[in-house]
């Protein structure tokens, strides 16, 4: 299939509360609209994941996170040095995202992913993408569309496969949330660049 049928493919089923796999530079993930509460309970259902463990969003422009999460700034700092790629940014949420996406909690985690056909999809759905890594809960997050079990795939609208990630690693995450930023995943991106930045 073409690729640019495989992209608006993929742009409709999302626009339709559908869910997609989509390669990203880290691992690949199950995406669907943040704004969608049908899509988001497919999330959550498709992984076995607890509904108190908050989803991560994907946007591909900072402009596109206004109402859906706080920019403090210490995130404008870390999204400048580090966006694209494969740093994830928890931040108090905005009055626009849904406690489900959240899990009810009010901090959100948040990516902007350097890979051009996640990109290209977020620029064209132009919303937040709740994005969650390709396996089940607890299992090992999926570098390549053969290690996702096929219960996952059969539950989705799309699965774009774009061979093996580059990185082959979950993104690093950082909390921002309050007075002392905290790393609660090592990956890609050091601590002590982040901390150099912050100036921790």
């Amino acid at each position: 299939m073409a690729e640019v049928d495989i992209y608006w493919r993929a742009v409709n089923a999302l626009k339709d509360e559908k869910l997609i796999i989509m390669p990203t530079e880290t691992v690949y993930g199950i995406v669907g609209l943040a704004t969608s509460k049908k899509a988001v309970e497919k999330i959550y259902a498709i992984k076995g994941r607890a509904k108190e463990k908050a989803l991560p969003i994907m946007v591909s422009d900072i402009n596109y996170l206004e109402g859906y999460a706080q920019l403090s700034d210490s995130f404008i700092k870390l999204a400048k040095a580090f966006w694209p790629g494969p740093l994830t940014i928890v931040t108090k949420k905005g009055p626009k995202l849904s406690g489900e996406v959240t899990g009810g909690q009010e901090t959100v985690a948040v990516r902007i992913p350097d890979h051009r056909i996640a990109l290209k999809i977020l620029k064209s759905i132009k919303k937040p993408l709740a994005a969650t890594s390709a396996n089940l809960s607890g299992e090992p997050p999926a570098t390549k569309v053969s290690d996702i079990e096929e219960e996952i795939k059969k539950q989705v609208a799309l699965v774009i496969d774009e061979g093996e990630s580059e990185i082959k690693q979950a993104s690093t995450v950082i909390d921002i949330t309050s007075s002392k930023p905290k790393v609660l995943r090592e990956g890609p991106i050091s601590v002590d660049d982040i901390m150099v930045l912050l100036q921790i």
